[in-house]
Order: structure tokens, then sequence, then C-alpha cells
């Protein structure tokens, strides 16, 4: 349909603008644009979902059979693909391919695909609640709901040289009812000087590949206990560990029987060959710029973040569509808890 003369000038105006400007215009339409047959279909979630075998959610049975289908009818008047009913022979529960995934118990199954749209594009919980006309609970709700699916995913598989670095934030209450400390103003800082108990320790792992894998440690300077903790099922025995002059990573290093290679930053050695800490800091650096669209993350909530940014970083130049679809597939891939306010544990 050719365009309208209103649709002209509107157009001639958004030409007018800076190219950055015109880019977010052109993200913001095709999000808000995307059409159902974007969405993975109920085939493909449930092949992914169940390619183990179909086990019951709720007792983990496998004496499982059908028990019909459904289809289910939005508020909208479009209806969503048939989807299996399953009952299991042990506990007597049924279940159908969304259950204990994100996308179960929603109001507003119709409005998904827009929403993980801007989960794709790292877009705010109220910018995210204007696009879709929902509450900023609702997608508060639907955030966590994914982000703690993504979360419970096995880590990347770390392989070669991986280079390992803690950066630090503050420690942040958002939303908390009560607090342990006096609170802080919009960009404050800590009481005391250099890193200390107030600052939360993230540790990054990242090889030459560019898999990554994120914790949060604690608070403070981490120990050995504490990396083997975080990054004890990452790494195998064949790794070379590339470090600073941290005595935990040594120890760490000892323990695991890792080949190890530290720099001493200090002593003006930031590089040895091919040895040097390039793709994990610019990691940190990524990570804190993603962190600030946010205006601060609660520390309850990192875990879900990392899990977030690290799909986000890896995403690279995947399309939209690319990104909506792995999204979904892998959101499915661990059952989550229904219930919201059990998605912190």
């Amino acid at each position: 349909m050719p365009l309208s003369l209103a649709g002209m000038q509107a157009l001639k105006r958004v030409l007018a603008l800076p190219e950055s400007q015109q880019l977010e215009i052109f993200r913001t339409l095709a999000y808000r644009t995307h059409s159902p047959e974007s969405m993975p279909t109920v085939a493909e979630v449930r092949d992914q979902r169940f390619r183990a075998g179909v086990a019951c959610p709720h007792c983990k049975s496998t004496r499982i059979h059908r028990h019909g289908k459904y289809r289910y009818e939005n508020k909208g008047g479009a209806s969503l693909p048939d989807r299996w009913r399953y009952r299991c022979l042990d506990c007597r529960k049924t279940f159908n391919d969304y259950t204990a995934s994100p996308f179960a118990g929603t109001h507003h199954p119709d409005k998904w695909l827009g929403f993980i749209a801007c989960v794709c594009r790292a877009t705010s919980v109220r910018a995210a609640a204007a696009d879709l006309a929902i509450s900023i609970p609702t997608a508060f709700y639907w955030r966590h709901k994914l982000l703690a699916a993504l979360s419970k995913l096995g880590d990347q598989p770390l392989e070669g040289i991986v280079e390992v670095d803690e950066t630090y934030v503050l420690e942040s209450c958002k939303g908390s009812r009560t607090l342990t400390r006096p609170g802080r103003h919009h960009g404050g800082t800590a009481t005391r000087r250099g890193i200390s108990r107030e600052q939360v320790c993230i540790l990054v792992a990242r090889d030459r590949s560019k898999h990554t894998v994120a914790r949060v440690v604690g608070f403070g300077k981490p120990g050995w206990q504490d990396l083997d903790l975080a990054l004890g099922t990452a790494f195998g025995s064949k790794q070379t560990l590339c470090t600073d002059a941290h005595p935990a990573y040594a120890k760490f290093a000892h323990a695991r029987g890792l080949h190890h290679e530290m720099l001493n930053a200090s002593k003006n050695e930031i590089r040895r060959g091919v040895y040097h800490l390039n793709h994990v800091n610019a990691c940190h650096s990524r990570l804190k710029k993603w962190l600030r669209a946010f205006n601060g993350v609660s520390t309850k909530y990192m875990h879900h973040y990392l899990s977030w940014f690290i799909r986000y970083d890896g995403a690279g130049q995947q399309s939209l569509d690319a990104r909506i679809s792995a999204c979904v597939l892998e959101s499915m891939s661990a059952p989550v808890p229904v219930r919201t306010w059990r998605l912190t544990a």
C-alpha cells in the first residue's frame, strides 16, 4: 500500500534524523510489528523441551500418556497453535507443552513474542510495559521468569587459554523493604576506599573462542574456595588459566591441576607472548556499560542479569528473529517455577 501524504511527511522527518536515531526507530518498529510466524512452532518447542523424553514436571515420572489437546483463544480473538495435554500415571496430574515454563500461567500469551523482542534488545521494564500495554509488575515478573529459565542452563564449555578476572559493583538493595545499612542516593559511592565488603565481586572467565562464564562470588576479594565453587564445573584439567597476581588464582590452579600463567600488573607485566587479559577486561567494560542502562540492578537478581548479558553479548550480529527464536528455545530447556515469589530460589 503506497504511503499517504502524512506518511510521506513522517518518512521525510525520519530520514532527516541522524543515522543512530534512524536505526533506533527501525529497531522499535521491527519488534512492534513482529508476526506470530516468527515464533518457533509448538512442535519445535516440544522437541526442544522433551528431547530426552516426555517427563512429568511435578514428579519427574516418565509414565505418561496423551490426554487430548486444546486451542487457547486470546483476548484479541487470535488463536495459538494446538498444544498437547498429558496425564502422569503416577501422580495423576496433568500438564501441557508449556507447563513450568516462562510462558505458563500468563494472561497475555499473544504479547510474549513482543516481550521477548524487548528482552533481546535489553529494553527497560518501563519501556517494555509501555510498548506492549501491560503493567510494570507484569513486565518485571515476565522478565524474571524468562531470566530464571536462562540462568538454569549449563555453563558454556571453556577450552584452551581461559582468561579469568574479577570486577566489582556496589551492593544494591533496590526493591528491598528493609536495609541493613544507611541508604545511598543515586550515584552514591562506598564509604571505604578500595575493594571492601560493600562491593559485590563478579567473576568472569572467557576463552579465546568467546565462550564466557560469569558468576557472583560474594563480597570483597574472593578466596580460592569461592573460585572453585563458582568455576569448578566449567574447568577440567586441560585448560590454561591466565590471571592477574591475586594469590587465590594460584591456589585454585594448584587445586585443579591447571597450567597457570600469572601476569603481575604492578610490575608492568601486561602481556607475555599469547597470554594477556584483554578479552576478559573488554568483557568487563561491556558488562558495566550494559548494566548502566537499568539504573541499578539489585544484587539478589544479579545472577539473572549475568545470564542475560552472556547471551546478549554472544548474539553478535544475529538478526532479531534469530535472537527471539534462540531465546524461546533456550528458555524451554530447563523447567522454572511458575509462581513469581519463587523466582529467587
